[in-house]
């Protein structure tokens, strides 16, 4: 009978673990494809962004519909940059559609020192990817994550499309270098880029901000410092 009882509890404790396993604390939402605006000009809208204007811990980044910039939201504040310099309003920003759009409501991290410098983003990869398996993430699935600090170097760019051609057009765009500049990124990981959260062949897609919000756009290339750190989604049970 004692051994019973034993092996009941064994099984209704494994049976527990497997259920507790299978509780993913990682949500990613995506509409749209970055690759489809990159490469084909889709500007249509994918989704309505005031379904996000309550959310609390809430991150994301994307592109506005008919060329109205990029958008970058940092526990749930928005950052606008655009060609034109409008829609600083944050109601004015949640007012808006989005052609591309990836998020995340996280509420705990992780944080992880950055002791290399990593001189690409394609660098940056492993170290990302070896930080996420340490914290039991599973890399075969899009994660979203912070990068935050003083960076050494970062490019950025803000592109727009022809309205004759319906392409990203290269002669329409924003762009700039930033030096020894405290930022903060939001990024998303997606392995081999199958969601087409990235663009092309990149693994990665990151957006920043700086100056307290005055300057933000996408992240083409950085160089980063030891006076950074990654944080990465953290559970919360």
């Amino acid at each position: 009978m004692k051994r019973l009882v034993i092996l009941s509890l064994a099984l209704l404790i494994f049976a527990w673990q497997n259920e507790y396993e299978e509780i993913p604390f990682i949500k990613i939402e995506q509409f749209g494809s970055y690759n489809s605006y990159v490469y084909k000009g889709d500007q249509n809208s994918k989704v309505e962004l005031n379904e996000y204007s309550n959310l609390k811990d809430f991150y994301a980044l994307g592109i506005l519909e008919n060329q109205q910039g990029v958008i970058t939201i940092i526990n749930s504040e928005p950052y606008v940059s655009n060609i034109g310099g409008d829609l600083k309003n944050r109601d004015q920003v949640f007012d808006q559609n989005a052609c591309f759009f990836v998020s995340s409501v996280m509420e705990l991290w992780t944080s992880v020192n950055v002791t290399d410098v990593f001189n690409s983003k394609e660098n940056f990869d492993a170290f990302l990817i070896e930080k996420a398996i340490e914290q039991e993430i599973d890399p075969e699935q899009p994660f979203p994550f912070l990068l935050e600090g003083k960076v050494s170097e970062l490019n950025w760019k803000v592109l727009g499309v022809n309205p004759n051609t319906e392409n990203v057009d290269a002669e329409r765009f924003l762009e700039g270098t930033l030096g020894n500049e405290r930022v903060q990124i939001i990024g998303f990981f997606d392995k081999n880029n199958k969601n087409q959260i990235a663009e092309g062949d990149n693994q990665v897609n990151m957006n920043f901000i700086a100056k307290n919000g005055a300057i933000s756009g996408h992240v083409v290339d950085f160089i980063t410092s030891k006076k950074m750190v990654l944080k990465l989604p953290k559970r919360n049970f």
